[in-house]
């Protein structure tokens, strides 16, 4: 892809892995993982900007709770 030829996209994260991996449970979605944190969905679903918003409130939360032994892919 296109994305490989930018710098800061050459590692990724999978952060529903990294979810389970430090919560021990295996998240159904994205709702679901926000529901277990206390949080509430913000903005209309399958929305880029709202997913992406929300995939970075879950991001915060877990470097918060102390998570830093991220496993990165590289493309």
């Amino acid at each position: 892809s296109g994305l490989k030829n930018i710098p800061a996209c050459k590692n990724i994260i999978n952060v529903k892995s990294e979810y389970a991996y430090f919560y021990g449970c295996r998240p159904k979605g994205l709702e679901n993982m926000l529901s277990f944190k206390g949080l509430k969905f913000i903005g209309r679903q399958h929305s880029g900007i709202d997913d992406t918003t929300n995939i970075a409130r879950i991001l915060d939360k877990l470097f918060k709770e102390g998570h830093t032994n991220f496993q990165f892919i590289k493309l």
